[in-house]
């Protein structure tokens, strides 16, 4: 068995290199010929201040197409639509950076002017990553600007979907921004209006203008009510629309809060302008304020994951196509119609149901079937949207339009709407508003009893239905869920919404996928068996395996090493087959045992890949898929806590020897399409399981919709990743199980500030039914219950994540 040692580091970007496979250049080593290139470009700008701010200060530099990569760049409606600003002398873009990683980065991004002449300023938002660069369009292209960046190693992810979702999520921040700070204005100068009322001081303030700050602060409260409460407004009256009609048996919470704001606006006002007294307008905007200042919390969160992707995701924002005089133009791929010559490249995406021109295609469907295997086209042949072009640029005639190929139909049939999940909270509200609707009533039936010929009923009715506003129930669950948010954020799971966490404690049932799920997507476990290799053979090898996009090509290369590649001639590729090409005088194949010339072969889980130069057989590659740390320890935890496990996957029969160390036969469904997913999670369902799908393609789009939660593991969380109700950070699978553990727990911290705000108003019924509630007490008593019910939602739910965290801890 040979082995490769990693003695060297890279100068660049730090990673381990041979000293065999190392570059040398100005008295430094560099692992590959992209780290140098990085390395030379710096240099020759007197940027190498840029390594002495940490000690990985680069990015290892793929080596790649970066023009042919960017070439939809050459658009102009597509680089205008991605434009912020643009004018005749000045551009402004914002550019996606998922390599950002340390001070380093900032300092070099920042630094762009100095590498290339028309840029003018460049500013990095760290936590976004996110560079907003000025330039001079009459200057420097902007696929200059990308080609350049990629070349330091820090290329731009530029997709399909970025704009609308950006623009979309743009105008609801602003809306809430705005909100937000017009109903704090009120709020805080109802308060300072109502200085002498808190503090007995009316008899120092003559009436006048005593009478002034009462109508002034009426003004200040209807802004905050009509346009910070809209939607809690447009919410109950959406309730109330469809509990009346009968297509929704429950009421939301919304209901209970809206009557409680009306409540109290009609109190005020009758105090105010009938009554000439205070009337309770701080209460109403500092109501309005405080779930504001909720949303914002949870949206504020999450702000830069996205949870909504669909199939455009996947694909380039423009492609070539061909036009009348013979040329290929980039055009946006919405323009592309039946009939159209499209020229791709390789890695690209074909974003058309196509029929191939060029005489042979190797394509990959990953995206579509969840296998890796290339397969190989004739021309004229159908190609599926979906497919990346493996290898070459080939040609290809559009026969649907993007709106109406395979892929797109294959993502629409899982856009199927779930059961409405009902919160638990609403079910809370359903009696609550009731409840309170009755105790008001019977309290103004009371008092008009007593007292038939004043006034006092109505005091006392209103009273109650200001006191009962579930200002403290509608914070409870929202900031104790919203904690929980940010204690599972901090250990690597981000979840959509509260909803999520409610059905994350009812899940039964977890089926997870197995390539980029339960194994690692980059990395292989490689050996070599067969007699030691020279520094040729090493060679021969590597510049054939790097003809290939195949994931067992890019493990073999890894293994191998960066070595001088040859110029190869002849290179084909057979479908299930192997490689085969004649380099340096010599025919050198790789791929399974027949494809070599072997009769027989080792018959196991793991891939064999068999060398042969010439007619000499020199041993086979031994690769296995590299399981998730912990893999076992996670799935014995989930058993014992009562969860069923079952694993689907679309890889061959075979490879349930790989598997059976961690479930039982009956437990692994393999050879497994996106349809048949979806399907054995639609049975899951109806036979009354709730189902937590773990997966990570997009071939998993559709049971990851299809099931109760959807979680889509990553190993880049703002990296392309299906439509979900959770991203997993790859690194936190370890802690897949305290995670459940955490979110079956927090309902005790929900019920525990549900029973506190209930206290709450309890006190403040009785209170008002007594009828000795004035606006002053109401000011006190309905604040400190919402910001007690905070605090404690916010200690409870750290204290419950570390007692499950750290127990979790010392278990490993």
């Amino acid at each position: 068995m040979a082995k490769i040692e990693q003695q060297l580091r890279c100068y660049h970007c730090g990673d381990g290199c041979s000293e065999t496979d190392a570059l040398h250049y100005d008295e430094k080593t560099f692992c590959c010929q992209g780290c140098q290139a990085a390395y030379m470009l710096l240099q020759a700008n007197g940027l190498c201040d840029y390594y002495k701010l940490s000690e990985k200060a680069g990015v290892k530099v793929e080596q790649d197409r970066w023009e042919e990569k960017y070439s939809f760049l050459d658009s102009e409606e597509v680089v205008n639509s991605l434009l912020d600003y643009r004018d005749e002398q000045l551009a402004v873009v914002r550019l996606y950076i998922p390599s950002i990683h340390c001070s380093s980065c900032i300092w070099l991004l920042e630094h762009l002017p100095r590498l290339q002449e028309g840029i003018e300023e460049a500013r990095l938002f760290f936590s976004k990553k996110i560079l907003q660069i000025h330039y001079h369009p009459g200057q420097l292209a902007l696929k200059a600007i990308a080609v350049l960046l990629a070349r330091l190693g820090y290329a731009p992810l530029i997709r399909m979907d970025n704009a609308a979702a950006e623009n979309q999520t743009k105008k609801q921040d602003y809306r809430l921004y705005w909100k937000l700070g017009l109903t704090g204005f009120c709020a805080g100068n109802i308060m300072l209006l109502s200085f002498p009322e808190y503090f007995s001081l009316q008899e120092i303030v003559e009436g006048q203008y005593l009478r002034f700050f009462q109508y002034l602060n009426a003004m200040l409260a209807l802004p905050a009510f009509f346009y910070g409460g809209s939607d809690y407004l447009r919410g109950a009256r959406h309730s109330l629309r469809n509990f009346f009609s009968g297509k929704d048996r429950q009421l939301s919470l919304d209901v209970p809060l809206a009557l409680g704001m009306w409540a109290l606006l009609l109190r005020s006002a009758y105090d105010t302008f009938i009554a000439g007294q205070a009337g309770y307008w701080d209460s109403l905007a500092g109501l309005v304020f405080f779930l504001l200042i909720g949303k914002w919390v949870q949206n504020k969160t999450y702000e830069h994951l996205s949870f909504e992707r669909d199939y455009r995701s996947y694909f380039p924002l423009a492609v070539q196509r061909k036009s009348p005089n013979g040329y290929y133009h980039s055009v946006p791929i919405r323009q592309v119609e039946k009939g159209d010559w499209l020229r791709l490249h390789h890695e690209e995406v074909l974003p058309c149901d196509s029929r191939l021109l060029s005489k042979q295609a190797y394509l990959d469907y990953s995206f579509v079937t969840g296998e890796s295997h290339p397969v190989e086209a004739r021309q004229g042949d159908h190609l599926y949207a979906g497919a990346k072009v493996i290898g070459q640029a080939i040609e290809v005639e559009v026969e649907k339009p993007v709106e109406q190929s395979y892929l797109v139909s294959l993502w629409d049939n899982f856009r199927k709407k779930r059961p409405t999940h009902r919160r638990f909270v609403d079910l809370v509200a359903q009696y609550f508003t009731f409840a309170t609707l009755g105790i008001a009533t019977l309290a103004a039936a009371l008092w008009w009893w007593l007292s038939p010929n004043t006034a006092h009923w109505w005091m006392v009715g209103s009273a109650v239905l200001i006191v009962a506003c579930p200002c403290a129930l509608s914070l409870s669950t929202p900031f104790t869920l919203g904690a929980a948010m940010t204690v599972l954020a901090k250990r690597g799971l981000f979840v959509r919404n509260q909803e999520v966490i409610e059905q994350l404690r009812e899940v039964q049932h977890i089926v997870m996928d197995k390539t980029g799920t339960l194994t690692e997507s980059s990395r292989s476990d490689v050996e070599w068996q067969g007699q030691a290799l020279d520094e040729n053979e090493k060679q021969l090898l590597a510049s054939l395996v790097a003809q290939s996009s195949h994931p067992l090509s890019r493990s073999i290369a890894q293994l191998l090493g960066n070595l001088p590649l040859l110029e190869v001639s002849n290179f084909r590729e057979q479908k299930g087959k192997g490689i085969a090409a004649e380099i340096a005088g010599d025919i050198v194949r790789m791929g399974s045992a027949s494809f070599v010339g072997l009769s027989a072969s080792p018959q196991g889980a793991e891939s064999y890949v068999y060398v042969a130069i010439n007619t000499r057989i020199l041993g086979y590659f031994r690769v296995r898929p590299v399981y998730r740390r912990g893999l076992g320890q996670v799935l014995q935890s989930l058993r014992g806590m009562g969860y069923r496990l079952s694993l689907l996957s679309g890889d061959h029969a075979h490879s349930a020897q790989l598997f059976s160390p961690f479930f039982q036969k009956e437990e692994m469904h393999l050879e497994q399409s996106p349809h048949d997913k979806s399907r054995f999670i639609e049975a899951c369902r109806q036979n009354g399981e709730k189902v937590l799908m773990l997966g990570d393609g997009l071939n998993d789009a559709g049971a990851l919709r299809q099931s109760d939660v959807g979680v889509a593991i990553s190993e880049e969380i703002h990296a392309f990743s299906p439509a979900c109700d959770a991203l997993l950070q790859a690194e936190a699978f370890e802690q897949l199980p305290a995670m459940l553990r955490y979110a079956r727990a927090s309902r005790y911290v929900v019920y525990v500030n549900l029973g506190l705000s209930l206290l709450y108003n309890l006190i403040g019924i009785s209170w008002a039914i007594s009828g000795a509630l004035s606006p002053v007490v109401a000011a006190i008593l309905m604040p400190l219950s919402s910001v007690s019910v905070v605090v404690v939602a916010t200690l409870s739910a750290q204290w419950l994540a570390f007692q499950i965290f750290s127990q979790n801890s010392k278990k490993k």
